[in-house]
């Protein structure tokens, strides 16, 4: 069974397109922040013919804690409406988290467990035990 699916290269449609962060920030090379990225994607309106394949970010520019990169900076190519709303942050540098230093958790000492010296029956072992507080000596069996 074939199916043909119709489509019309007149009419906008909406997809989600990629963010793809390029450069480097001297924020996060000097260690002055940590780099995040809440969005991903970005939602368009365009033919499919527009439609481009991913929105590039350069964050080369992010030099300092707090500086973000927003959709409204963004420049879609001709024919694309975005949206999402330009508030919407797309990178930013955060402060640095405090690292919490815990101390590492007391490892358990385990008291030196006795290695019995040879099992015996329970019968034995009180004959054994009698034999011996006694002063008596029982040769072992030869094997």
């Amino acid at each position: 069974m074939l199916i043909f699916i119709r489509s019309y290269l007149t009419e906008k449609i909406t997809a989600s397109i990629p963010v793809e962060l390029v450069g480097e920030s001297p924020a996060v090379q000097q260690k002055l922040g940590i780099l995040i990225q809440p969005l991903t994607e970005v939602e368009v309106e365009a033919l499919p013919t527009e439609l481009p394949e991913q929105f590039t970010v350069d964050i080369s520019s992010l030099k300092e804690v707090d500086q973000a990169i927003t959709v409204g900076d963004l420049k879609p190519p001709a024919g694309v409406k975005i949206l999402t709303s330009e508030k919407e942050i797309l990178v930013k540098i955060n402060p640095p988290t405090k690292e919490e230093v815990t101390p590492p958790p007391a490892e358990e000492v385990a008291p030196a467990e006795e290695k019995p010296a040879e099992e015996k029956p329970e019968g034995e072992e009180k004959k054994a035990e009698e034999s011996t507080s006694r002063g008596e000596h029982k040769p072992e069996p030869q094997k």
